[in-house]
């Protein structure tokens, strides 16, 4: 099986070789130095000629060829795991890929450095408070008209269950969400 994503890297005339497999992690399944002369301009060509997308970074010194590339990826913050949910290309009512759950502890997965790593390469990513969405390139709306409708309605309802149940107390700041991008 072939991994999901190989980056290429030249380094003082040496280039490595990182491997990925699905779910990507900071941290590669295989990484391995090539001898000097390798020329990854050929191994880049057999890539593209086996349906990866391969992308150069020269000022990096980076060539990155990534097989089925994910456009949009969700990540949920619970109790002690980070789940993600990953969505190939597509719109609005598309069916998301399997979901992944990763260890929360910061020691063992860490959700801002992948953020942070999607921001670098293209994504546009949106926060809250337990969760993310990373969108390649500009966001899109995920939900119909008649989902926002719906989603809306429903915070407001909780918004005003909260005030009845708290009154003179600040409520959340969910009035500030765009339904059709976020939660």
């Amino acid at each position: 099986m072939y991994p999901d994503r190989i980056e290429f890297q030249n380094t003082d005339g040496r280039v490595t070789v990182r491997k990925y497999t699905w779910p990507w992690d900071v941290v590669p399944d295989s990484e391995e130095v090539k001898p000097e002369g390798f020329d990854p301009r050929q191994a880049l060509a057999w890539c593209e000629k086996h349906g990866y997308t391969v992308v150069t970074e020269e000022y990096e010194d980076l060539a990155r060829a990534t097989r089925n590339p994910r456009d949009r990826f969700d990540f949920w913050i619970l109790t002690g795991k980070v789940s993600i949910q990953p969505f190939k290309r597509g719109r609005i009512g598309d069916r998301p890929g399997e979901m992944f759950h990763k260890p929360r502890e910061r020691s063992q997965f860490n959700l801002e450095g992948v953020l942070i790593w999607l921001e670098k390469h293209g994504y546009t990513v949106r926060r809250w408070s337990n969760g993310a969405r990373a969108f390649l390139g500009a966001p899109w709306p995920i939900r119909t008209r008649r989902e926002i409708y719906w989603k809306r309605q429903r915070m407001e309802a909780e918004v005003s269950r909260l005030i009845k149940a708290n009154p003179g107390k600040p409520t959340p700041g969910w009035t500030f969400l765009d339904f059709a991008f976020d939660m």
